[in-house]
């Protein structure tokens, strides 16, 4: 059984790597961004996080920034890699999956603008979020971040994406 990377496996294929990031704004509680996937894309109809595929050369978090710029048009005002990886096992590639997640805070009052591959956006509660996704890693994904929002400054910290001034709100 192979692990996923960017580097071949034993067949010499390359498997993408992919990661999920939950996007955030500043509310009490706070607010999490689903996103609903448009008719005649993968995953049609589902209520997802922003999530895509890193491509060749390029680090996950700068991926992440990438997507969130696509998919969304916002800009954070921070970056955190949270201390979770989602993982499944894929039956088609007889691989494992390990996916790093992200949270990306965006100020409140930024506007959404969604890609072609989305119909409909919701800034959820946590407990909505937790009901509309539905991958059991996604959901773990969320409780995370959620716990991590709960958790210390000086953990936050040590977890944080430096970030050029200029690819921040």
């Amino acid at each position: 059984m192979g692990v996923s990377s960017s580097a071949p496996n034993e067949e010499g294929e390359r498997r993408q790597r992919l990661f999920d990031c939950f996007v955030v704004r500043s509310a009490d509680p706070f607010e999490v961004l689903l996103l609903h996937r448009a008719p005649d894309h993968r995953y049609a109809g589902s209520w997802r996080m922003v999530a895509g595929k890193v491509e060749p050369g390029e680090t996950a978090h700068a991926a992440c920034l990438r997507e969130l710029d696509e998919e969304t048009g916002l800009v954070p005002d921070a970056l955190f890699a949270l201390p979770y990886v989602n993982q499944f096992y894929e039956w088609q590639t007889d691989s494992i999956r390990f996916i790093p997640v992200f949270l990306a805070r965006v100020p409140p009052a930024q506007p959404v603008i969604l890609d072609d591959e989305h119909d409909d956006l919701r800034w959820c509660s946590l407990a909505e979020g937790l009901s509309l996704l539905e991958w059991p890693g996604q959901k773990e994904g969320l409780r995370a971040a959620a716990l991590f929002l709960e958790s210390n400054a000086s953990l936050k910290g040590e977890f944080r994406v430096s970030l050029p001034e200029d690819q921040l709100a």
